[in-house]
């Protein structure tokens, strides 16, 4: 069985150094337990979030240190906003509105991470 890292938020990420110290202790858990997947559950208020902050955490997820990381937020237009980020930035990182989502997303299998049909100018996939 696949496994992940669940990390549920509570309280704020107020500086790039709590950003930093959130990403060593994650990367702990994923090198002692050998995951390679993280589900982020982080409905909190996002008006709390320090923009030092936030900038520090995206560059930390844009290093690519989990293979997915589904992250769960309450609100619609945050999780399209974030997922638009993500996805300017080509990270395999999506926001959904439920855990149930965002977990079967981080687990999905590597052969289908690519939904999209090849390029036409592209040969498909062996």
């Amino acid at each position: 069985m696949t496994s992940y890292l669940l990390v549920v938020e509570r309280g704020r990420l107020a500086s790039a150094s709590d950003v930093s110290r959130y990403a060593r202790a994650c990367e702990k858990e994923r090198d002692g337990h050998g995951v390679q997947a993280m589900v982020i559950d982080a409905r909190v208020d996002p008006t709390q979030t320090n923009p030092e902050a936030r900038e520090a955490f995206w560059a930390w997820l844009a290093k690519a240190p989990f293979e997915r990381v589904g992250i769960v937020r309450d609100d619609e237009m945050l999780t399209t906003q974030l997922n638009m980020k993500a996805l300017s930035q080509r990270m395999q990182v999506r926001a959904f509105t439920t855990l149930a989502e965002a977990k079967s997303w981080a687990l999905e299998p590597r052969s289908r991470l690519s939904t999209l049909p090849p390029a036409p100018d592209e040969p498909a996939p062996a």
